[in-house]
């Protein structure tokens, strides 16, 4: 019910463009390597080898890694203001960290994977 107007980019990932990450859900399938830039704050590297996310320390500033080995197939995220949700292969496995971007956050892509996604901004939630 969150969900925006659904849109889809496909191609090589160092070519496509940032999109706006502040409230973001995105469907990813990738074939390659790309890696995952969540302004510059949170990292996310897709490898044949499994999925390395990197989060700059709050204390120190210093990166810190979380790692899942396995086939990686698809990826569904979920962006807020303060965290990102990682489902990796339709719940096989699941990653997740704080995220605080600055304002006007971007998800950036690098890399030379093929990628085919589908995202949508998501619209704020009132909880009364």
């Amino acid at each position: 019910a969150l969900r925006g107007e659904e849109q889809r980019l496909e191609g090589v990932a160092a070519t496509l463009p940032s999109l706006a990450s502040e409230s973001l859900e995105l469907m990813l399938e990738a074939q390659g390597e790309v890696t995952l830039d969540f302004a510059d704050t949170l990292r996310l590297e897709w490898t044949r080898d499994g999925l390395r996310l990197a989060r700059r320390s709050l204390a120190c500033g210093e990166w810190m890694h979380r790692y899942w080995q396995g086939d990686a197939r698809r990826l569904h995220i979920l962006c807020d203001r303060s965290s990102v949700e990682i489902f990796i292969n339709d719940g096989e496995g699941v990653m997740s960290s704080r995220y605080f971007p600055a304002a006007d956050a971007t998800l950036g892509f690098e890399g030379d994977a093929q990628l085919r996604l589908r995202y949508w901004s998501l619209r704020a939630c009132m909880v009364e």
